[in-house]
């Protein structure tokens, strides 16, 4: 697990630095701006170009780095723990059903660790990277983002118990469908009763699929409402402050653009 851990660490860090490296395009923007367009200077302009595009050539390598380190992760976890759980139950005589249990459990971890969906729990730390861009271009505009992104998080922690239920019901559901149509292949003819017993075990998995479906939608939806209302509010805010002559129009553009790159990692 010592090799787990480093490997969480690293695509932690790298997540970080890739956040970071995201804030050039709004500070491109800024500077473009209020630098090289008052001064009519093409060559600023061009240099700073220059700086974002290469910069975001970093921000892919270093994206490309974190998510090979958790897909070798995931895959060598897998291999690892799944031999060693076969050969400590063959040693203490565990029974096969908790042997696949733990199984499971192994191959939802391993399995979010290869298919990056441990990602937006790694990057979380580092949003406040993005609020405090905001209220260094004005203290309003990063407590409005922050508020917004804690509304965001909160919706999503709220709903995470019942949809992971929900999940399992599923998997359950689906894995005794998928037992029931091995059983029967295996057999020379199918039992009487055969259709009435796979409906009764499809209905249960349908319910369960069904349920998870609508609370997904439920939460899809609730936080795209969020989303879109704190563009709203950012802008009004930050229109607000312009009309004030509190806040440059570049340095609101700069501001829309880090808000949404904050949204985006939501």
């Amino acid at each position: 697990m010592q090799q787990v851990r480093r490997a969480l660490f690293a695509a932690f860090v790298l997540g970080g630095f890739a956040s970071l490296i995201q804030l050039t395009l709004p500070l491109y923007a800024l500077h473009a701006f209020e630098s090289a367009v008052p001064a009519g200077s093409f060559e600023t302009l061009g240099l700073l170009a220059a700086i974002a595009a290469g910069t975001v050539t970093l921000w892919t390598c270093v994206t490309a780095a974190r998510d090979r380190i958790l897909l070798r992760a995931g895959l060598w976890l897998d291999h690892t723990l799944g031999r060693h759980l076969l050969e400590e139950g063959e040693r203490r005589g565990t029974p096969p059903a908790e042997l696949e249990k733990d199984a499971d459990a192994l191959a939802a971890f391993s399995g979010a660790l290869a298919e990056r969906a441990v990602v937006p729990a790694l990057e979380v730390p580092w949003l406040v990277l993005f609020v405090a861009a905001l209220a260094l271009l004005h203290p309003m505009m990063g407590a409005m983002a922050g508020l917004c992104a804690v509304l965001l998080v909160a919706v999503s922690l709220v709903q995470a118990r019942p949809l992971g239920h929900l999940a399992q019901q599923v998997a359950q559901a689906r894995k005794a469908t998928a037992m029931w149509w091995l059983a029967a292949t295996l057999s020379p003819s199918l039992p009487a009763g055969a259709a009435n017993e796979w409906a009764q075990l499809d209905r249960a998995h349908i319910t369960s699929a069904y349920a998870l479906g609508q609370r997904s939608a439920l939460l899809r939806d609730a936080s795209g409402l969020l989303r879109a209302g704190a563009h709203v509010g950012l802008v009004a805010v930050g229109a607000w402050l312009v009309i004030g002559q509190e806040l440059t129009l570049a340095a609101l553009f700069a501001c829309v653009l880090v808000n949404a790159l904050l949204l985006a990692s939501l």
